[in-house]
């Protein structure tokens, strides 16, 4: 069962947006969009998340895409990130919630998801 599946296209837009499993471990991925120019991946998070909770970012055949900036809302619950832009034939990404603080990086959740292709 799949579920916050949506597609939609508009100027070249590729709203991602087939996520099995949206909430992982207190987590909610929001949203995923892939543009020409940068890919904005938006989480919620949780109440007791870290200090050093980050998103990376990694193509299908796992290449890691750069992190150009990040955005919390005023309460800091959620945050949106820009990552440069996914891959053009990408059908899918995973995204990964990491404690930076850590060594090794403690993972805090994980998801793929799939793009639309056309």
């Amino acid at each position: 069962k799949t579920t916050g599946c949506g597609r939609e296209r508009f100027l070249m837009l590729r709203f991602l947006i087939c996520i099995s499993e949206p909430e992982v471990n207190g987590y909610t991925l929001s949203s995923v969009i892939a543009a020409p120019g940068e890919t904005r991946v938006t989480v919620q998070l949780s109440a007791d998340a870290p200090e050093g909770a980050t998103l990376q970012l990694f193509s299908a055949d796992g290449q890691k895409l750069q992190c150009a900036s990040s955005r919390p809302s005023a309460d800091s619950s959620t945050v949106s990130y820009d990552f440069d832009a996914a891959p053009a034939d990408a059908a899918g990404l995973t995204v990964k919630l990491v404690d930076k603080n850590t060594d090794p990086l403690v993972e805090l959740a994980q998801w793929d998801v799939s793009l639309p292709t056309e």
